[in-house]
């Protein structure tokens, strides 16, 4: 398992080498529209400097055709810049840069390199893909009831009913499309033997977990909790399933952990594989 340096130190080589890539690019115009993940601060441990990010859901070169996907604009600043690019930049706004761009990079998706921030901007383009994109995305699966898409996670949310309670559950896609394809694949898989996946993500839960709980969480003169115990404690509120195949179930503990949700996780293909509790 690799240490927080190794991650570290892969992380600033990856940026590293996504500035090294955008500076090599052509000075341009890019006209964009502000996701609604909103300007953000991005640190990697070992720098000193931030890296501000203005994350674009749709955008253009110039008087090229609107691409609506993502786009992070990216530069190294100072806190008081980041802050006060913060207070002016807003979702949903339309605004505009000089920037160096690379479609293909290290990161997989589209990034550019802020040279000035140019201003508002007016696109009546962009300003269409506005009015679209604001439209709220919705389905109805049969079997797993109605979602609703939010964009800024890129997931799709709704409320099911799993071994005859009703749960949260979120499917969670790698491109946001008008229905999720791969992760409701995936839940229909775990909802058609759901007692059994239940079963198994709470037993996982209680090998994981039950030795930490007896050791360091109980009372006093307390009894150590049995397996079975620690199972029936549990109570499932909400299912993530993600576009790749894995999930997490998250459980109420009971208050076995003073109140702590317990999040175990799997995949379809390996079954459930490790739990922790947290918040």
């Amino acid at each position: 398992m690799a240490s927080k340096k190794d991650y570290c130190a892969k992380a600033r080589k990856r940026e590293a080498d996504l500035f090294k890539k955008l500076q090599k690019q052509p000075l341009e115009d890019l006209l964009g529209v502000i996701h609604v993940r909103i300007v953000h601060r991005h640190d990697i441990y070992g720098l000193r400097s931030g890296t501000l990010v203005i994350p674009l859901i749709a955008w253009q070169r110039g008087d090229g055709p609107v691409q609506v996907c993502e786009c992070d604009v990216i530069k190294k600043a100072t806190t008081r810049t980041i802050t006060q690019m913060q207070k002016t930049m807003k979702t949903w706004n339309i605004v505009r840069f000089r920037a160096r761009i690379a479609k293909d990079n290290v990161t997989g998706k589209p990034h550019a390199l802020l040279v000035k921030y140019i201003g508002k901007d007016k696109s009546t383009e962009l300003s269409r893909v506005v009015k679209e994109l604001k439209k709220p995305v919705t389905f109805v699966d049969s079997k797993l009831g109605s979602f609703k898409l939010d964009r800024a996670f890129h997931t799709f949310d709704g409320k099911t009913t799993w071994n005859n309670q009703s749960v949260y559950i979120t499917l969670n896609e790698k491109d946001v499309t008008n229905k999720p394809m791969d992760s409701l694949m995936h839940a229909k898989t775990l909802r058609r033997a759901q007692k059994t996946w239940e079963r198994r993500m709470a037993a996982c839960a209680a090998d994981k977990l039950l030795d930490t709980l007896n050791n360091y969480w109980l009372d006093d003169g307390q009894k150590p909790i049995s397996k079975k115990k620690f199972v029936e404690a549990l109570t499932l509120e909400s299912i993530t399933v993600s576009h790749d195949g894995t999930f997490s179930f998250y459980f109420d503990d009971g208050d076995l952990f003073c109140g702590h949700c317990i999040d175990v996780r799997g995949s379809i293909e390996k079954g459930p594989s490790e739990a922790k509790f947290f918040g």
